[in-house]
């Protein structure tokens, strides 16, 4: 993901539970953030460069980015 903004200012820490959410209103997905490289982990169809991904941790929102791979 490019263009990552984070709430706090700066990126969570490699141990803290992750979890995206890729369409408005879907469900939360476990994943893994590498930097700016987000692995789900579940696969998902139809994601497409362009589109905004929100992260959260235990229901709080970090912050997010858009789609570019």
């Amino acid at each position: 993901i490019g263009d990552i903004h984070w709430i706090s200012g700066t990126p969570p820490n490699a141990e803290q539970s992750i979890e995206a959410r890729i369409r408005h209103r879907a469900p939360l997905i476990k994943a893994t953030l590498d930097g700016s490289v987000l692995k789900l982990d579940a696969a998902q169809r139809a994601i497409t460069p362009g589109q905004s991904v929100v992260l959260y941790s235990k229901g709080v929102c970090l912050g997010g980015g858009i789609v570019v791979s």
